[in-house]
C-alpha cells in the first residue's frame, strides 16, 4: 500500500467550542500489529491538512502509526473566528486537544503518543510538549523556531518588525469593532504586503502545494502575536526524547542550533541537504525526514519490533549530514565510544585505521577551521544484515587555503545501539596524494582539537 492509495478517515473533535476536522491514517493490520501508537502532525504556517501535513500523516502510517493531521480553528474546514489567523497560543491549545482526541480512541494505544511538527508549526508542537506529559516523542521537520533577536534579522530589523506589527494592532481594532478580519495573500510574487513574497514554488505550484483547499491568506492580526512567539525558550522545558531534521540551507537553522542545545531531555540532530520547501513534499528530503521519524519513534516509544535497518539508515545519514555541517560534535555524538574507522588504501602518511572518539577527534576536530564547505551526494543501500548500510558517495571539499579536493568512495557501515561501531572507507589514495601530498598528507584531516593546545 502506497502514501497515494492510503484513505484517511474523517473525524472531528472538538477544540475551545469549535468543531476541528481531521483526517486520520490508519496503518494497514500487518503493519500495526495491535493497538498502534498514535501521533498528531501538523504542517506549516497558514496551510490546511491536506498540504505537507497531510504527506507525512500517510507516510508514517505506512510505517505503522496511526497519524491525525487536521484543520486548525479558523482554517480550512474547522470552525472558528477569526479566519485564518495565525495564532501561535491557539494552535498549540488545538495541538493539546487534537492528543486528548488521539487518547479518547479505543482502537489506538494512548500510552505511545507522540507528535510531528513541520516548520512553523513545529514550534507550536513544542510548546505543547512542554506541558503535555502524554507525548512521548518529539519529531520536528524544517522546524522554523524563531526569538526576538531571528525575527529582526528576519522582518528587516526593527523597523520591519515594528511595521507589521502596527500594521496587525489596527487589523485587530478593525476586527473587534466590525468582525472582520482584515487580510493580505499568504504567498505573492507582486504584493509586497503578503506575509511571504517571492517566488515560492511550493505555495504557487498547483502540483505541490497551491491546491484548492488553501485559501491563500493571512490575517494581518496575525503579526503581533507571531512576531512575539519565542519557541526556542520552551526547549529547558521539554523532556520529551526529541529529533531535529534540518538543513544549513532551509529557514533558521540557527534557530534550531540553538532550540536543540537548550532541550532538557534526550535530543538528537540530523543535518542533511535540501531547501525548506524541499522538506515539504520533495525526494529525498520527505524520505530521509520519515526513515528519521520512524526509526526515532519506534527506538522512543518502546515498539516491538523496531525497524533496525531503519535505524542504521538514519545513523549513516547523520554521519554524512554532521561531516557537511562541519559540526565536529555532532559527527562524533554519531559514533559509538569504541567505534572504528578503518581506510584500507590509505596512502603512506596517512592513517589507516582511528580506534576510538580519542582518535576521531584528532583526526576530524579541526574540520571548521580548514575546509570552506564540504558535501557528499550519496546512494545509500541497505543489506540484508539490518545492522549494515553500504554507501556510495562522491566527495566535493572546498579548502580555505584554496583549491578542491573531490574524490569517490565506497564506505561500509555498521551501527550497533543506534551508534555507528565500524566504518570501513574506500578511495582513490592517487587522488588524495595529488590533492595535497607531501608534508600536508599527514595533517590532511589530522588537525587536532581545536580547544587543544597545537605543538
Amino acid at each position: 500500500m502506497t502514501s497515494e492509495t492510503l484513505e484517511p478517515t474523517r473525524v472531528g473533535f472538538d477544540s475551545e467550542g469549535d468543531e476541528l476536522v481531521g483526517d486520520l491514517y490508519l496503518p494497514p493490520a500487518s503493519a500495526a500489529g495491535g493497538p498502534p501508537p498514535a501521533l498528531v502532525v501538523t504542517g506549516s504556517w497558514t496551510t490546511v491538512k491536506e498540504q505537507m501535513a497531510g504527506l507525512y500523516a500517510r507516510r508514517l502510517a505506512e510505517r505503522g502509526f496511526a497519524a491525525l493531521t487536521f484543520d486548525f480553528r479558523g482554517f480550512g474546514q474547522s470552525a472558528g473566528e477569526p479566519r485564518d489567523y495565525e495564532s501561535p497560543a491557539r494552535k498549540a491549545q488545538d495541538i493539546h486537544n487534537a492528543v486528548t482526541f488521539l487518547a479518547s480512541r479505543p482502537e489506538l494505544d494512548p500510552a505511545r503518543l507522540a507528535a510531528v511538527g513541520v516548520c512553523a508549526s513545529s514550534g507550536y508542537t513544542a510548546v505543547n510538549a512542554a506541558r503535555d506529559e502524554r507525548i512521548r516523542s518529539l519529531v520536528l521537520i524544517a522546524p522554523w523556531l524563531h526569538d526576538a533577536a531571528l525575527v529582526r534579522e528576519l522582518y528587516g530589523g526593527e523597523e520591519g518588525v515594528r511595521g507589521r506589527i502596527e500594521a496587525g494592532e489596527a487589523a485587530r481594532e478593525r476586527y473587534e469593532q466590525f468582525g472582520h478580519a482584515p487580510g493580505v495573500p499568504a504567498i505573492s510574487t507582486t504584493d509586497e504586503g503578503a506575509a511571504m513574497f517571492g517566488e515560492l514554488d511550493y505555495y504557487l505550484n498547483p502540483e505541490r502545494g497551491a491546491i484548492p483547499e488553501w485559501p491563500n491568506r493571512f490575517a494581518v492580526m496575525s503579526w503581533p502575536e507571531w512576531l512575539d512567539f519565542d519557541p526556542i525558550r520552551v526547549a529547558p522545558e521539554i523532556l520529551a526524547p526529541t529529533l531535529l531534521v534540518h538543513s544549513p540551507d532551509a529557514a533558521v537553522p540557527d534557530g534550531a542550533r540553538r532550540f536543540h542545545r537548550d532541550l532538557a531531555g534526550p535530543a538528537d540532530f540530523l543535518w542533511t541537504q535540501g531547501t525548506q520547501f524541499d522538506f515539504y513534499d520533495q525526494e529525498p528530503q520527505v524520505s530521509i525526514a520519515v526513515d528519521a521519524a520512524e526509526a526515532h519513534l519506534r527506538r522512543t516509544l518502546d515498539l516491538p519490533g523496531a525497524t533496525e535497518r531503519s535505524t542504521s539508515v538514519a545513523v549513516v545519514e547523520r554521519f554524512f549530514a554532521a561531516l557537511e555541517a562541519m559540526d565536529v560534535d555532532a559527527f562524533l555524538e554519531v559514533w559509538a565510544d569504541d567505534g572504528v574507522q578503518e581506510m584500507p588504501f590509505a596512502p603512506d602518511g596517512f592513517p589507516s585505521r582511528l580506534d576510538g572518539k580519542e582518535d576521531l577527534r584528532r583526526q576530524y576536530g579541526g574540520l571548521p577551521q580548514a575546509y570552506e564547505g564540504m558535501s557528499f551526494p550519496r546512494q545509500l543501500h541497505p543489506t540484508v544484515d539490518p545492522t549494515v548500510v553500504i554507501a556510495e558517495y562522491e566527495g566535493s571539499i572546498a579548502l580555505r587555503a584554496g583549491g578542491r579536493y573531490d574524490n569517490r568512495y565506497i564506505g561500509v557501515f555498521e551501527v550497533r545501539d543506534g551508534r555507528l561501531q565500524r566504518f570501513v572507507e574506500y578511495f582513490n589514495p592517487d587522488v588524495l596524494a595529488a590533492a595535497f601530498g607531501g608534508e600536508q598528507l599527514g595533517q590532511t584531516f589530522s588537525l587536532g582539537d581545536p580547544d587543544e593546545p597545537q605543538g
